[in-house]
């Protein structure tokens, strides 16, 4: 799909109040509205305050009417990372909010809450030669054969103490390994297991690994699906049988390890050795979960 571009000449600030139809509304970290979305009719729009109106339907391209100001790359940036994931659920697919990396052929991804170091990881990951495949939206499907992560365009960016500490002096666009679009290196893959990044405190002991049994992967998976529409019941249940389903297929683990770039090494250790131990079918499979 395309984004178009126009300029909102009016330049006036969305308000969710007094507004029909209800608006639906996306919060920061911090509980504070930081996006805002309504329907109407088969038109949705997600305002991104400061940045552009995004206007989609179920076909078709994507409008982006910009405030003025509003830097394209910026746009860009909003619509890549926050828009297009929840417009490809809206339209069927289903998207974590996950960073990925290609390990001995079979994708991992990394689930966490922002802050927890996804993309740190995954840079990391592809300085040992992995192809970093997804930042922020994890793609997938499932069918009868396999489940797979599908590719899509993406920039991984590193907050500035990631950029340091890999002796980059700036923010950064790309990544060892990634390109939007190179063919063959972004076809469908499969998906060979997915890890839940819970990052704590101080220096603590090396990093804790617990395989989830189906049930306990469905739930610890929830919380990081995009999802645009809950009130389509319809939309919902598809979604959810989708994610039983990867729940039930795909080798889910969940990953506690302490904050700080010290205990860095230890992680992507970790991370390596649950992409070869994930395709082994017999684990975890009595949903008990045991110790790696």
């Amino acid at each position: 799909m395309r984004l178009n571009f126009r300029t909102n000449r009016r330049g006036d600030a969305f308000s969710p109040h007094g507004f029909c139809p209800p608006v639906r509304v996306w919060r920061d970290e911090e509980g504070r509205p930081c996006v805002y979305g309504y329907r109407e009719g088969e038109t949705w729009a997600i305002d991104v305050p400061g940045i552009a109106t995004f206007r989609f339907e179920r076909q078709g391209d994507v409008a982006a009417s910009a405030y003025p100001g509003a830097a394209r790359s910026r746009i860009r940036d909003a619509y890549r990372r926050g828009i297009l994931p929840l417009i490809l659920q809206f339209r069927g697919g289903e998207v974590l909010h996950a960073s990925a990396v290609l390990i001995s052929g079979g994708v991992v991804g990394l689930c966490g809450v922002s802050g927890t170091g996804k993309s740190t990881i995954a840079y990391g990951l592809g300085l040992r030669g992995h192809q970093v495949c997804a930042d922020d939206a994890l793609v997938f499907r499932a069918s009868a054969g396999a489940v797979e992560s599908l590719p899509l365009e993406f920039d991984l960016r590193l907050p500035p103490a990631s950029a340091r500490h890999f002796g980059l002096l700036r923010r950064i666009g790309g990544v060892v390994g990634v390109g939007g679009a190179e063919g063959r290196r972004n076809a469908p893959r499969p998906l060979a297991a997915l890890c839940v990044l819970q990052r704590g405190r101080g220096s603590g002991p090396a990093p804790e690994v617990v395989p989830l049994g189906p049930a306990q992967a469905f739930i610890a998976l929830l919380p990081h699906a995009y999802c645009l529409d809950l009130d389509d019941v319809e939309r919902k249940s598809r979604m959810m049988h989708q994610y039983l389903d990867l729940a039930g297929r795909v080798p889910v683990f969940h990953i506690r390890f302490s904050g700080g770039f010290h205990g860095l090494e230890a992680v992507l250790n970790v991370i390596e050795r649950v992409a070869s131990v994930g395709r082994v079918p017999e684990i975890a499979r009595d949903g008990h979960p045991a110790a790696v």
